[in-house]
């Protein structure tokens, strides 16, 4: 009797082992056994907004004082660059030395796996999921490492190819316009006749406006036209007088530059500002350098026994260390931020029969690859 019960009793663990989930580490570039998963590392996303005044005088600049009794007019061209934003942000991206496999099987249901993108894992067993695999195919996005580069940081290659979120901002002419001026002004082959010509359309436009506001015209229009009229007034003058100030153009361009830390940093070039001609390389000297450093806040792993590292393992998941971002710009911080950091921490697996109860499932976050949610697990 005793010996049917110990028989029995060792049927039954074998059956249950037999239906655990057993999830292994798989080496890229090999051919997978079952369902291919990865966790995230953090790729840090420096955005630096740059922009640009530029000074151009006007035609008449030198009579702009005689004329106009005014001091404020630009009298040399200039062109002046400086960042005026910076901003930190992360993105998730696959961590090649934290990719597994789970192996099939037919009897569980923890092959019901879901992933957000590029083999990056989303949840097991996920009401609703819509992105679920055949056991025997790794999801199209991924690459091997042999198809990546393999830079520590990317911030120069992508500061050649970096992608603008915004457009460089409408660039005013360069070139001014004559067409405000009156008829005998256009045709004088004098600049000092000109100038003085265009100092009178500026007072009498000046004037009649004072009128018109004055109500000092027999007939006023009413007040739509009245707006119309004022406005067409503003515009003529403004266009005169910068034959005399001068125009500033407002240029601003952005670019993003990305960053995949592996250990702290100080003071690392990710930029240069030139004065003269904007955003540029790390590389290139003729510019101020823009330094990031990073200070992490590392976790280390638990030290595994022997028999735990005998036993099959359920699914992996990430306990995240932090990281201080800062960006320096003039030797001042510019910005700094506290994010988690993946790499800066460790990879668990949680027990294999965890996950082979017939009620349970496991949500993942996308950024980081905790465990955001794990449901009942007990027997209907």
């Amino acid at each position: 009797m005793n010996r049917l019960f110990l028989f029995l009793c060792a049927l039954c663990a074998a059956l249950m082992l037999a239906a655990q989930t057993n999830v292994t580490r798989f080496t890229p570039g090999t051919r997978p056994q079952g369902i291919v998963y990865a966790l995230p590392k953090t790729e840090v996303v420096v955005e630096v907004k740059a922009q640009c005044v530029r000074e151009i005088p006007g035609p008449f600049y030198q009579y702009a004082e005689r004329y106009l009794a005014v001091k404020n007019f630009i009298s040399h061209e200039s062109a002046v660059w400086k960042v005026t934003n910076v901003s930190i942000d992360t993105k998730p991206v696959v961590d090649e030395s934290k990719m597994y496999q789970v192996l099939p099987d037919k009897k569980g249901w923890a092959n019901n796996i879901s992933f957000y993108s590029s083999c990056l894992i989303k949840g097991v067993n996920i009401p609703k999921a819509s992105h679920s695999v055949d056991p025997h195919n790794i999801s199209s996005d991924f690459r091997a490492p042999h198809q990546r580069d393999k830079e520590r940081y990317d911030g120069e290659k992508n500061d050649k190819s970096a992608s603008k979120k915004g457009k460089i901002a409408e660039r005013k002419s360069d070139s001014f316009d004559f067409s405000c001026l009156k008829e005998e002004a256009l045709v004088s082959s004098s600049i000092p006749k000109m100038a003085e010509m265009a100092a009178k359309q500026i007072y009498e436009i000046r004037e009649n406006r004072a009128a018109i506001i004055g109500a000092e015209l027999e007939v006023l229009p009413d007040g739509t036209a009245l707006k119309a009229m004022l406005k067409e007034m503003d515009e003529q003058e403004a266009e005169l007088l910068e034959l005399f100030l001068g125009k500033r153009i407002v240029v601003e361009e952005t670019k993003s530059y990305f960053i995949t830390p592996t250990k702290d940093e100080v003071d690392y070039v990710i930029a240069r500002i030139s004065t003269d001609e904007g955003l540029k390389s790390a590389d290139d000297v003729m510019g101020n350098p823009i330094y990031i450093s990073i200070k992490g806040s590392y976790k280390t792993i638990p030290e595994e026994t022997k028999k735990e590292a005998k036993q099959k393992k359920g699914f992996y998941y990430n306990v995240p260390g932090e990281a201080v971002i800062s960006v320096f710009v003039d030797n001042k911080i510019k910005e700094t931020k506290v994010v988690p950091m993946p790499q800066f921490g460790y990879s668990i697996a949680l027990p294999a029969d965890f996950i082979d109860k017939k009620v349970g499932s496991l949500l993942f976050n996308k950024n980081t690859g905790e465990i955001r949610a794990i449901n009942s697990y007990s027997e209907k």
